[in-house]
């Protein structure tokens, strides 16, 4: 069980969704060091969006991510390597998003937050589950964390359904694998910036192999190992979107 306010909460399964910093993790021995961090800042913009996609904006010393919010508001979310990079600076470094947001106003205060990329040896321990960024977590350039969560809350469903926790854990450890060799690959692309430029020189000029990438890595198309994620995590019915290298 567990203490909830100095109680005794009796539980037959407990699983820790309590985010990167989590107290359940550290409370069963799984806890891991942080592998690399990054600084995330965050602004929102009065201003329509100019597209319905989210965009990438991808420097050598920064990444900002363009997602359209409301009908008269985009939100901009800045990653940086860099901690005395400040904002404006960075849209300095990207002159066609800087022109998109000449007179737009931003509304409220900036939000801050670490990015922290950790790996977890074990998701498991006795009746404990981590789920999210408890179990592990992976660089914010990837775009998969809600993703990665969602499939590990199907999974551990159908754990509890079997009433063990060890499909979980295979499971678990099959998609950490993907999202992990993603993580190194796009982080290995963003230190080498010649290597960058080609590969979305090559992305660009094949829409379909783009595509193709896309949904392996959102899981739109099946990704299948021993544990047989096949069966729980099915890709979705529809048709693939255009490429937006």
């Amino acid at each position: 069980g567990a203490s909830i306010d100095g109680a005794p909460v009796a539980a037959r399964w407990i699983a820790g969704a309590d985010g990167a910093n989590s107290r359940v993790r550290r409370a069963v021995g799984l806890d891991a060091p942080a592998r690399h961090r990054k600084i995330g800042i965050r602004r929102h913009y009065a201003l329509r969006p100019w597209s319905d996609a989210v965009e990438v904006h991808w420097s050598d010393r920064c990444e900002i991510y363009v997602t359209p919010v409301e009908p008269e508001a985009v939100s901009l979310a800045l990653l940086l390597r860099e901690p005395a990079l400040g904002f404006d600076e960075a849209l300095d470094v990207f002159p066609e998003l800087r022109r998109r947001l000449d007179g737009a106003a931003f509304g409220g205060d900036e939000t801050a937050s670490g990015n922290v990329c950790r790996k977890v040896d074990r998701a498991v321990r006795g009746p404990v589950a981590l789920v999210g960024d408890a179990s592990g977590s992976v660089d914010a350039l990837t775009g998969m964390g809600i993703t990665q969560s969602l499939h590990q809350a199907c999974l551990l469903a159908s754990s509890l359904e079997r009433g063990s926790l060890g499909f979980y854990q295979a499971g678990h450890r099959d998609l950490a694998r993907l999202a992990s060799g993603m993580s190194r690959l796009m982080l290995g692309i963003d230190r080498r910036p010649r290597l960058r430029r080609a590969a979305l020189r090559a992305l660009a000029a094949s829409p379909a192999l783009f595509s193709s990438l896309l949904r392996l890595h959102t899981r739109d198309l099946p990704f299948v190992s021993k544990g047989g994620l096949r069966e729980h995590i099915r890709p979705r019915a529809a048709a693939p979107q255009a490429a937006r290298p």
